[in-house]
């Protein structure tokens, strides 16, 4: 019998509650056994959660580009924050930020294969997709997501207005790297658990087909809400929530007014257990 599981950001009871719903887990086969079982863990995918040698296949759907913790060279030996004003690595950011994101991501990827590599079996695979960067290991800290662009510039108008005090901000890092397909087999190369067996960047933009920009900003702001509303209220607090992601659409609609790309991409890799 072949073991699968699907590593995702953890979500709500919701989330069993649609899957139960679904027909492909209510099949069976010609004995009336179930064809599908569904099974949550509990616990952090940086630590073992399965037997050793019991996973045939592991897929990663959009999780593993979020960090473990906030990088802790984002700030200096006083604990003061180095890269004010911005919540990732901006034009204005000091290059330190970039390494304090690619240090911390290289050890969290690190530790993700570490532990996968005990319960996938020999000539196992694991499928991982994950929001990245179009650029080579050499520059991927250079190109800048107009997602992280627009919620500093929305951020930054809620500073202005006084909803948000200038300190907060300066003490707000988004837990994330987008990495590349080279950065990636760098460190599955240094691992060693693990060897590429396939990968490839995709380009993709939200809702090209809606014409109307002011109707697409609403799209885009739904897609971005869906993964960065419980950091935000966590750190800023359920109040600023609504004025803030009516800030988030207007700077999208002004973006898509000067005929700018809503571009981001998937960074997918195939890994082989040696």
């Amino acid at each position: 019998m072949v073991s699968s599981v699907m590593f995702r950001i953890p979500l709500s009871s919701l989330l069993f509650k649609n899957l139960l719903n679904l027909e492909a887990l209510k099949r069976k086969d010609d004995n009336g056994e179930p064809l599908c079982f569904l099974m949550g863990v509990p616990g952090s995918y940086y630590d073992m959660l399965f037997p050793r040698n019991s996973l045939h296949f592991v897929h990663s759907n959009y999780a593993l580009h979020r960090l473990s913790k906030i990088p802790p060279g984002l700030y200096d030996d006083q604990g003061m924050p180095i890269n004010k004003k911005n919540i990732y690595t901006a034009e204005t950011s000091p290059k330190s930020v970039a390494k304090a994101y690619w240090d911390q991501f290289e050890q969290d990827f690190n530790l993700f294969l570490k532990c996968r590599s005990k319960e996938v079996v020999s000539n196992g695979f694991m499928l991982l997709t994950l929001t990245g960067s179009p650029c080579s290991s050499t520059n991927s800290s250079i190109w800048r997501s107009y997602g992280f662009n627009l919620l500093t510039e929305a951020l930054l108008c809620l500073v202005s207005e006084g909803l948000i005090k200038e300190e907060k901000l300066d003490n707000f890092d988004f837990p994330c790297y987008l990495a590349s397909t080279d950065e990636l087999e760098i460190i599955v190369q240094k691992e060693g658990s693990f060897v590429v067996e396939h990968s490839e960047t995709l380009p993709l933009d939200i809702a090209p087909e809606i014409e109307d920009k002011w109707e697409r900003s609403q799209i885009v702001t739904n897609f971005i809400r869906a993964f960065s509303e419980s950091v935000l209220s966590h750190h800023f607090g359920d109040e600023i929530i609504t004025p803030f992601y009516e800030k988030f659409t207007y700077c999208v609609f002004q973006h898509l007014a000067q005929d700018k790309l809503l571009q981001h991409y998937a960074v997918t890799v195939l890994l082989r257990k040696v």
